[in-house]
């Protein structure tokens, strides 16, 4: 996967989350979940594309971690979502599968920024793990995060 396939993936995330609150009943409770599930899992990938046009590593560590929140509390409201019945169970538990999964990534990405331990090609190849943590969808997968950093960053990172 590449930068602009995340992009994409984050994309595709944002309308799916859309579609999913777009079900929900036009109660009070119904609206107050949605606008906050709305606001986190569309901001992901809005924060994902601003990363990649950052104007330094730090810009793009910054911006980084802000999706890395926005996944997790996107996982938080999916799962409010799926101990309260509201929206379909089978699209909720999809959902959350897949934000898990963006939290995986973006958690290693940020790491591999922040970190100044390893070298280079140890930080950007990195084994994402995402039955660490409840919610997340279960399995392992490798990753190599360098396509996922701007290329002009690379030569900074260290």
């Amino acid at each position: 996967m590449d930068k602009s396939e995340l992009e994409d993936r984050t994309k595709r995330f944002a309308v799916e989350v859309i579609r999913f609150v777009g079900e929900f009943n036009s109660l009070n409770i119904g609206r107050v979940i949605s606008n906050q599930l709305l606001k986190a899992g569309t901001s992901i990938g809005a924060n994902y594309r601003e990363a990649n046009r950052a104007v330094s590593r730090r810009d793009f560590t910054y911006k980084i971690s802000i999706a890395e929140k926005e996944a997790s509390e996107t996982m938080y409201w999916l799962e409010i979502c799926l101990e309260t019945g509201l929206g379909a169970r089978q699209t909720c538990e999809e959902l959350l599968a897949e934000s898990g999964e963006l939290l995986a990534i973006f958690t290693s990405v940020g790491r591999s920024m922040r970190s100044g331990e390893r070298s280079l090609e140890e930080k950007t190849r990195a084994k994402v793990s995402t039955t660490a943590e409840p919610g997340y969808a279960r399995g392992h997968f490798d990753m190599d995060i360098k396509n996922l950093i701007p290329t002009e960053l690379m030569a900074d990172h260290g």
